[in-house]
């Protein structure tokens, strides 16, 4: 190849190797957050442990608002409580009940029915939350500021109550990227309103 040719190749390499990246950026990120589908979530923790030292921003959405939960140098703040401190102890302590909650059964719904079980996403209901048929969803993001990749997303529905007291109860719960349902044996209760985050507050999720 001429000194030419060379020339023209330079350019198109500078241009090239940054869109590789990003592509295998974007491919890890995707297997991230579909992961637990993949894999299959029966018997499976909700949560896998590895996350949790990864874990910088927490966003809580709700037909309440919104909850951001930041980690910083200080510790971990509430945006939307003034930037105020917030309970370490309760964060950890739901973050680590995710990791041990296990899923029990997957449960055939229809998607035109995931509104029955409170499972819809905003977007799948006119941009509109509505207690009894979208989900309280979390968001788990590495980083900080504005730097986060999202790890893991998880809609928490309805409560299952068996008439039956040897009969399943527990919890619906969805990974956003599928239609899939799923039971949980343990109730997941999410405080969804930014003060009952912040440090002495009182509240337990």
């Amino acid at each position: 190849m001429g000194r030419g040719g060379e020339m023209k190749l330079k350019p198109l390499l500078i241009w090239t190797v940054p869109l590789i990246l990003l592509a295998i950026g974007a491919v890890v990120v995707d297997w991230y957050v579909h992961a637990p589908e993949r894999r299959g979530m029966v018997g499976r923790a909700l949560l896998p442990e590895r996350h949790l030292p990864k874990i910088g921003i927490i966003v809580i959405e709700s037909e309440a608002g919104q909850v951001t939960l930041r980690r910083g140098k200080q510790g971990w703040t509430v945006d939307e409580h003034d930037g105020s401190s917030a309970d370490e102890v309760k964060l950890r302590d739901f973050l680590l009940h995710l990791t041990q909650v296990r899923v029990n059964q997957k449960v055939p719904v229809h998607p035109d029915r995931l509104g029955d079980f409170a499972l819809l996403k905003k977007v799948e209901n006119d941009w509109r939350f509505e207690q009894h048929r979208t989900g309280r969803l979390i968001s788990l993001f590495y980083g900080e500021e504005n730097r986060h990749i999202l790890l893991y997303r998880l809609l928490i529905g309805k409560r299952r109550i068996s008439p039956d007291p040897s009969g399943p109860h527990g919890t619906y719960v969805r990974f956003p990227a599928t239609n899939n349902v799923y039971l949980v044996g343990d109730p997941l209760l999410l405080d969804i309103h930014p003060r009952d985050w912040a440090k002495g507050s009182g509240a337990t999720p």
